[in-house]
């Protein structure tokens, strides 16, 4: 029950835009200037994104999913669970760097789900040693635990595919860097409330 765990799309109260997290995502990941929808500007329905699961480019926006790059029933298994809700919401939204929200193609993040590397990898084979690097940086930066399989699947693709373990690491300055985020933004989701009809013990796929 995404909702009633991690919120929805929020409109950051303290912003001075109208973009949800969404259209601020596709404004970040486009290659050329957005267009907006005729009656409505806040929200985007065309630009050029490049997909790195799958290489390929789509321009307009029905094609692009946000993908919660960790899954947020993966996050929520893994850790999330003993969160406070604002910290929830703040994870579905969190735009402290640009990898955690990606712009990606849509079916290609269905296929994915709420998977793990050790279920799941990127079609696109000069993506895979930054796929490993980014859900192990994440990984790190909330906390969050891996299961046996996850931890060994991921060594293995390391290994099998030479990636450079020098990008295998984050500095003080980037932790630093996170924990001032989270704090400056930990108030994003104060207007939105889970819904209390809701159980807790089920999460639906990303």
């Amino acid at each position: 029950e995404r909702k009633n765990q991690f919120g929805r799309w929020v409109n950051d109260p303290d912003d001075e835009v109208c973009y949800n997290t969404r259209a601020k995502v596709l404004l970040r990941d486009s290659d050329k200037a957005v267009i907006f929808r005729d009656n409505n500007h806040c929200v985007i329905d065309a630009g050029e994104w490049k997909d790195p699961y799958t290489g390929r480019t789509y321009t307009s926006a029905q094609d692009i999913q946000i993908d919660h790059f960790v899954p947020l029933k993966n996050a929520y298994k893994s850790g999330a669970n003993a969160w406070s809700f604002k910290a929830r919401c703040l994870y579905a939204n969190y735009m402290g760097y640009d990898y955690h929200l990606m712009a990606v193609d849509g079916p290609e993040n269905m296929k994915k789900g709420d998977k793990g590397p050790n279920r799941y990898m990127p079609p696109n084979p000069e993506y895979t040693c930054k796929y490993l690097k980014n859900w192990l940086s994440i990984k790190f930066f909330w906390g969050l635990n891996m299961t046996q399989g996850e931890a060994e699947t991921i060594a293995k693709e390391i290994r099998d595919n030479n990636c450079n373990l020098a990008q295998f690491t984050v500095s003080t300055r980037e932790v630093l860097q996170q924990a001032q985020f989270f704090k400056d933004n930990i108030e994003m989701c104060r207007d939105v409330a889970p819904t209390p009809a809701s159980t807790p013990a089920q999460v639906t796929a990303d």
